[in-house]
């Protein structure tokens, strides 16, 4: 019922949003290659255990089609470098006169190093090759030089996140303070901030780029890391540590999710932190959204798409003193403001009729986040 559902929502609505990010897809940011740091790596022996060369090593990964080629070298060894994350892969292993391998079943994540061995028998006559469902067992974590927290794909999902953005994970690691952007103790310009391995940062007041409650959604983020005081020569422009995020993107599998927060004012405290009690007024928070994803042309064109929006109703108050708990709090007395507003009218012409008080508002955030990516050939991907 759940594929029928996205099936009519795709068939209705996908040539029309790809129709409303063409004019963006025009000027992408040119991303060069995704830093997701996964690596697989391996040796090829025979059944002596002897390194074997020149063996053919194919990988595939069978949830976008992406695929690459090579040769062991003369120890046997090879290695597949900043591989798409996801997966299920495939990786496969032939040299003449030797029985094919294949091994597969794993998938990867940020910073993932998969090492596998195969061991090649002879073969007198041609036989099928000899499959080994690997499963997660080879993901291994890439060491670093500094201290780091990964948060993976399963954990975003299950944790709350206040407003839903996801620079708020940064908070999980224990070298962050503040506002998740003080890394090690160091100013939050220095803390680098990418995207996909672009960065993402803004230049002048340090921080993600952009204002409001959000700017990319976190039904968008499929992982997360933060990384103190790690100085190889794959990151740059921190002085502190670095904050990395590796967006979704679409498979063959058609995939989707729905979700709705709701929070107002009979979900707050009657009482505040000392104790005292806190006067309740009208204000609300919902939001809401979505993604979908899946492939245009199988193993060649995927989508990807999200969608948050927040409203919220939440009244705004400038010296506000209903009560006299309001005038101690604000250490003003109401006589003292009155007169104040006695002579800011009278003497400066001052003419609201509300100059004080509180004040109703309901501002709207929306953020849209959709990606393509297009394997061209065995050799190039088009991320949009």
């Amino acid at each position: 019922m759940i594929h029928t559902l996205f099936d009519r929502v795709r068939a209705r609505f996908v040539p029309a949003w790809l129709g409303a990010i063409m004019p963006l897809l025009l000027i992408p940011a040119l991303t060069g290659a995704q830093g997701t740091d996964a690596t697989v790596s391996g040796r090829v022996l025979d059944a002596a255990g002897q390194p074997v060369a020149a063996a053919t090593v194919e990988i595939r990964n069978l949830g976008t089609g992406y695929a690459a080629s090579g040769t062991s070298r003369a120890n046997g060894r090879f290695t597949f470098l900043q591989l798409p994350l996801g997966g299920p892969y495939r990786v496969s292993v032939r040299r003449l006169g030797l029985r094919p391998q294949v091994q597969e079943g794993f998938r990867l994540t940020q910073g993932d190093r998969a090492e596998l061995v195969f061991r090649l028998e002879s073969a007198a006559q041609q036989l099928e090759a000899q499959v080994v469902r690997v499963e997660n067992a080879t993901g291994a974590r890439r060491e670093r030089l500094g201290a780091s927290t990964k948060v993976s794909q399963d954990e975003i999902a299950q944790l709350p996140v206040q407003n839903r953005q996801f620079t708020d994970l940064a908070l999980l690691a224990p070298t962050t303070s503040g506002n998740g952007f003080n890394i090690g103790g160091a100013r939050t310009t220095s803390t680098d901030v990418r995207v996909d391995g672009v960065s993402a940062r803004n230049q002048l007041g340090g921080g993600a780029v952009g204002s409001g409650p959000y700017t990319v959604s976190l039904a968008a983020i499929r992982e997360f890391e933060i990384v103190t005081n790690g100085y190889d020569v794959t990151m740059g422009r921190q002085g502190g540590g670095a904050i990395s995020a590796v967006t979704k993107s679409g498979t063959n599998v058609r995939e989707g999710s729905l979700f709705a927060y709701h929070r107002n004012e009979q979900l707050a405290g009657a009482t505040d932190f000392l104790g005292r009690p806190r006067s309740l007024r009208e204000q609300q928070i919902t939001q809401w959204g979505g993604s979908l994803g899946g492939a245009i042309v199988k193993d060649k064109l995927h989508y990807f798409v999200a969608y948050d929006q927040q409203n919220q109703q939440e009244p705004y108050f400038v010296l506000d003193l209903r009560t006299p708990q309001d005038q101690i709090d604000a250490r003003l007395a109401k006589d003292s403001l009155d007169r104040l507003l006695s002579i800011l009218s009278s003497r400066y012409g001052m003419t609201s009729a509300q100059p004080v008080g509180a004040y109703s508002r309901e501002p709207l955030a929306r953020t849209v986040f959709s990606r393509l990516d297009w394997r061209l050939n065995d050799k190039h991907l088009l991320t949009l």
